[in-house]
């Protein structure tokens, strides 16, 4: 299997003309990919060139496993309708503390943020979008979504400094690269309907490098994001480390290629 089938999604391109729109919407959609879809539009009436999208927190501020999963599929979802505008990668948020710092830094005009608050049989997402300079609010949309125990499960369990699991870019920790990563397999339906594409999940890697957990962030028709699920958990990375070369628990998301013969 190739590098490209089993990399890890790092994306970004830099641009340097500034803009921004201006007013505040509300709209609930019934998920994150109608939501990033109705920023997209936004963001590209608005003429905007560069965007980044932080990890979204609870509402007392604090980062759980539960918002950076929602944040990578409302990542991966603006990605996909992206159109005028490019959205960088999530990672160059967690070189520094400050975030409209490390947005600056990365070359982002506009930073979207997210905040969940939990109901009794819901959770609503309302994100924002801002102007990195200026730190004014440009845009407000919200999404509810029902709960379940998985993502309630996310929600309890903290990243670092606070939770024993790090992200990629946090305090210098490297990207797992794969070592054993066997080719994932086709559903009968998907073979019959010949699709092809990337899904994208997101893994717990542990400090033996291999995925305790994954999650669908992107996935595909015909069963192959079960197909992807599935095989990721059967691959063996080389972990995760910090700069002094102790290996580490990270979360990320991992690329899973489907090709037809």
């Amino acid at each position: 299997m190739t590098d490209r089938h089993v990399a890890f999604v790092l994306l970004g391109v830099f641009f340097s003309l500034a803009c921004m729109f201006v007013g505040t919407t509300f709209a609930e959609p019934s998920d994150l990919t109608t939501l990033a879809k109705e920023f997209s539009q936004d963001l590209e009436k608005a003429q905007v060139h560069t965007v980044i999208v932080s990890d979204f927190v609870r509402d007392e501020g604090r980062v759980s496993l539960q918002g950076v999963l929602l944040a990578d599929r409302f990542w991966f979802a603006l990605l996909q309708s992206q159109r005028g505008f490019r959205t960088l990668n999530r990672d160059l948020l967690r070189a520094r503390k400050d975030e409209r710092e490390a947005a600056n830094a990365a070359g982002a005009e506009v930073l979207i943020t997210g905040k969940i608050s939990q109901e009794t049989a819901s959770f609503v997402i309302t994100i924002t979008a801002s102007n990195v300079s200026s730190g004014k609010q440009i845009e407000q949309r919200s999404a509810s979504l029902p709960r379940t125990p998985p993502l309630d499960e996310l929600a309890v369990e903290s990243v670092q400094p606070k939770g024993p699991i790090y992200l990629l870019g946090q305090n210098g920790v490297s990207t797992p690269s794969c070592l054993y990563c066997p080719t994932p397999h086709y559903s009968e339906q998907a073979l019959k309907n010949k699709v092809e594409g990337t899904a994208v999940v997101e893994a717990i890697i542990d400090r033996s490098g291999r995925a305790q957990r994954v999650w669908e962030v992107r996935g595909l028709s015909d069963g192959l994001t079960e197909q992807a699920l599935d095989i990721v958990r059967q691959w063996h990375f080389k972990p995760a480390q910090v700069p002094n070369g102790d290996t580490v628990t990270v979360m990320a998301p991992v690329d899973v290629t489907f090709q037809l013969p």
